[in-house]
């Protein structure tokens, strides 16, 4: 970035310096940005199963993906006319008036931004991701609840709740909520909110994104997936439509390769290990774009250059069948 360096001492006096007169010095704002740029780095790399599959794409790096995550940070809003991160600063609860907490503050801020981004990214590579999402945006806005943004991360609350004041749920702990708060969709929410209040001793907030991920990989048999105007008594079973496109993918494997004699038989096996394998991914968020991996796992000695020639775009067409119809089987549920 800019090749500045921010001490701890700093960082306090400069968040304190652009929260008392909104006056932003480029130096300062440089230095404070390098500062911010260097966590989310660490955070992102902290995070690498998280990103492997955006990076093995070629179109992110982590330097481009830590520039974007905090980049909404340091645009100035039109009403304070001070950055989020400032405006953050100031509604920081307990006040921020040593170099540990300044620090402390920056890190929670940042890591709750990259979440958000890197949530976003992922959102683009998963066909079953953003139809929970909706749902869980859908009994947001049609039951007692909003969400609010604190700390960089997207939050359900009660409508009452105007800010949140008090330590939320860790992503490890909320990940051993028990299974059965899941189970109700209706109620979900409300059964979240209340387990936070009796059973923990956080600010009921639900972290949105903890929320959707839980859902998708706890896997239940027959959990929800609705639009606006869908009723959420629809249900869905997400192995279901996977081994639906799964055996789309494999007939059309059979019918216009093997049988056609583009692939032996010892290829067509072939294929099939990586579909299953494929498939597999793909219910657990997401096809790793590098497919010759795939490949590699079951054929040893073979060489890429090979593998480009002649198997590329048959995998690739065939995975395309595969989600097609994974999400045309989606779009009759809703």
């Amino acid at each position: 970035m800019f090749g500045y360096s921010i001490s701890n001492m700093e960082l306090l006096n400069t968040l304190k310096s652009f929260a008392s007169d909104g006056e932003v010095n480029q130096k300062l704002l440089n230095q404070l940005i390098e500062k911010t740029y260097q966590l989310a780095v660490a955070n992102i790399n902290y995070h690498h199963k998280k990103v492997y599959r955006l990076i093995q794409k070629d179109i992110y790096s982590v330097d481009a993906i830590a520039i974007d995550a905090i980049a909404p940070l340091f645009v100035k809003d039109q009403e304070s006319h001070k950055i989020p991160l400032i405006n953050a600063f100031n509604n920081w609860n307990p006040k921020i008036d040593t170099e540990d907490t300044a620090l402390f503050f920056l890190t929670k801020v940042t890591a709750g931004r990259v979440e958000q981004h890197i949530f976003s990214l992922l959102r683009e590579l998963d066909p079953f991701f953003f139809k929970i999402l909706d749902s869980v945006n859908y009994l947001t806005k049609t039951g007692e609840f909003k969400k609010i943004c604190h700390a960089g991360k997207s939050f359900i609350v009660e409508k009452s709740i105007d800010a949140i004041d008090g330590k939320t749920i860790t992503k490890e702990e909320f990940d051993n909520i028990p299974a059965p708060i899941f189970i109700k969709k209706k109620k979900l929410l409300e059964n979240h909110i209340n387990y936070l209040k009796k059973e923990t001793a956080y600010f009921p907030a639900i972290p949105l994104n903890e929320l959707v991920i839980r859902i998708k990989h706890i896997n239940f048999a027959d959990y929800f997936v609705s639009d606006s105007t869908a009723d959420l008594s629809v249900k869905y079973d997400l192995l279901q439509f996977v081994e639906i496109g799964l055996e789309a993918a494999l007939e059309k494997l059979h019918v216009s390769y093997f049988h056609k004699g583009k692939l032996s038989q010892f290829e067509a096996e072939y294929f099939e290990k990586v579909l299953k394998d494929m498939s597999k991914d793909l219910l657990d968020g997401g096809i790793n774009p590098g497919m010759y991996e795939y490949f590699t796992v079951h054929i040893k000695d073979l060489k890429k250059e090979f593998y480009l020639n002649n198997y590329h775009n048959i995998i690739e067409y065939l995975v395309k069948v595969m989600k097609t119809t994974v999400a045309e089987q989606i779009q009759e549920k809703i």
